[in-house]
């Protein structure tokens, strides 16, 4: 009888050990990803004011179905895991709709206007 409560009392243990683990991981995960994805964002607006003080500005991202927006001076970005907004001092008028995979995103200001291209 004491050998059937040890291996029960053994199972109890690992299961709610599993289970704190599989938790512990996915919002380990989740907050990373919305780390990264800051920091994603954080470069673009970089790019974006190096790029209206010198012409043209690039950065390099893995993104995972983003998207890019600029009008009227508000450049968004949003993607699975965030969504965040900035003012830039240029007019624009962009879209580059899930855009994945490694990509170089080159911010080019000409009269007084931002553009994007994405390769």
């Amino acid at each position: 009888m004491a050998e059937i409560l040890e291996y029960a009392l053994v199972f109890l243990v690992s299961t709610l050990v599993a289970s704190f683990s599989i938790g512990f991981y996915s919002t380990y995960t989740t907050a990373v990803a919305g780390s990264v994805q800051r920091a994603d964002f954080s470069s673009l607006v970089g790019a974006a004011m190096a790029a209206v003080e010198r012409g043209n500005s690039s950065v390099t991202l893995s993104l995972d179905d983003a998207s890019v927006s600029c009008s009227a001076g508000l450049l968004s970005y949003a993607s699975v895991s965030y969504q965040g907004n900035s003012t830039i001092p240029t007019g624009c008028n962009f879209t580059d709709d899930h855009v994945s995979g490694t990509r170089t995103l080159t911010f080019i200001a000409t009269g007084g206007s931002l553009r994007l291209a994405v390769r």
